[in-house]
């Protein structure tokens, strides 16, 4: 029986590339590594007690200096104001928030406010503060009509 020798190359050949191809396959060649995903950065702390009351007191010192800009950052887009038995609707959003208090200043220029308590349980902040002024301005009064100054004190 003849044999082509150029067959026999072509076969060895052939069983060559098979050889190369099972061994690449069977030992596991190394995947390209793939880094992990990168770790988020851990959340910030809670604030303690001690710095929310902190924050509190700030906060009324911006209202004290009638640092309206800086005060805004004090409430929460969806802030509400609530003033009992004033006769006035409640406020609701940042900008009518410090409308009130600055409307409140207007009728009080020299109004400063006092902590007297300010109590911390998680995101809840209790306080008294006592508010010490003039009546010097016009005050907005139930159904909207302006109450005159009356030059006296309050606190």
């Amino acid at each position: 029986m003849y044999v082509d020798p150029r067959t026999l190359v072509r076969t060895a050949a052939a069983l060559a590339c098979s050889f190369v191809v099972v061994a690449a396959a069977g030992c596991g060649g190394s995947q390209p590594q793939q880094d992990a995903p990168a770790a988020a950065p851990p959340a910030p702390a809670a604030p303690t007690a001690a710095e929310r009351a902190a924050w509190y007191q700030d906060c009324w010192t911006q209202f004290n200096n009638k640092a309206w800009d800086t005060f805004r950052a004090c409430y929460a887009d969806s802030a509400e104001s609530e003033q009992v038995d004033s006769g006035q609707p409640p406020a609701r959003g940042i900008d009518a928030v410090v409308a009130g208090h600055k409307a409140f200043t207007d009728a009080f220029p020299d109004v400063k406010g006092t902590g007297e308590l300010i109590l911390v349980s998680g995101d809840t902040i209790l306080s008294i503060y006592t508010l010490n002024g003039t009546h010097s301005g016009p005050l907005a009064g139930p159904g909207g009509q302006a109450i005159p100054a009356t030059g006296k004190p309050i606190g």
